[in-house]
């Protein structure tokens, strides 16, 4: 069990792709679609058995490597070359607290590789247990701040309901709920420039040159969410699946205490 969780921390290490790239000289509907795939795709994610952590010791050390989908950036703005996937790791940790109340913050310390960095928390209420089946349901609010290359930055929250079961060991879940999200693009020159609100820039009478403005865009919408997980002792997986505008697959990996 040891030797398989420090395997997948190297994995976790190594998961990173190149830097995903954001097209430059957006329109408003192009941004509103950036916000889409990366403002939701990169949001907080349950990522847990559905069972209270305060029913374990409570506290949770976890990695994740989370999938973003990114074939469709490539065709907004100006575009930029085809791109599949980007993958990125997070740490989480949990505490369970009391009367079924769990938290987790999560973060991604900055990297070269991904050009992304980002935190933010969720707050989980299990509100129902039944006594003579082994289900639940949780009400799950979060919120995050991601940041890709200083180019998009972006605040995500949302709110789900989730349900599942847990029968010995493994468990399953599902659920969605609203999520909302709000991007802001760099401006600058219109070569470096990630949005089409552009003018002549003045000084006095006399011209120099065309400046772009920051802009932002709000997406709202909902979502769906489906996974499962295995526990063995303290060891415990998950993989999960949201559906946004295309399907993000995130796994987690970690220890309860």
């Amino acid at each position: 069990m040891r030797i398989a969780y420090f395997l997948f921390v190297a994995l976790f290490f190594d998961s990173a792709n190149a830097a995903v790239s954001i097209p430059r000289r957006l329109s408003a509907s192009d941004r509103e679609q950036v916000v889409r795939i990366l403002g939701w795709g990169t949001s907080g994610k349950i990522l847990a058995d559905p069972y209270p952590l305060g029913g374990y010791p409570g506290l949770e050390l976890s990695l994740s490597i989370e999938s973003v989908p990114v074939d469709d950036l490539s065709s907004l703005g100006a575009r930029t070359d085809q791109q599949e996937n980007f993958t990125y790791p997070k740490i989480t940790i949990g505490k369970g607290l009391y009367n079924n109340i769990d938290t987790w913050i999560h973060f991604i310390p900055y990297s070269e590789g991904t050009g992304l960095s980002e935190y933010g928390a969720l707050m989980r209420w299990c509100f129902f247990q039944a006594k003579f089946f082994p289900g639940t349901f949780s009400l799950v609010a979060h919120g995050n701040s991601t940041n890709v290359a200083n180019a998009f930055t972006s605040q995500a929250y949302g709110l789900d309901l989730i349900t599942g079961i847990n029968i010995s060991n493994i468990a399953l879940f599902l659920g969605g709920g609203k999520i909302a999200a709000t991007g802001r693009f760099q401006g600058g020159n219109t070569d470096l420039s990630y949005t089409d609100s552009c003018h002549l820039k003045t000084h006095g009478d006399t011209s120099s040159g065309i400046i772009c403005d920051p802009e932002s865009a709000t997406a709202e919408g909902f979502h769906a969410i489906i996974g499962g997980s295995i526990r063995i002792d303290t060891l415990l997986a998950v993989l999960q699946i949201d559906l946004y505008s295309q399907p993000v697959i995130s796994s987690k990996i970690g220890f309860n205490f």
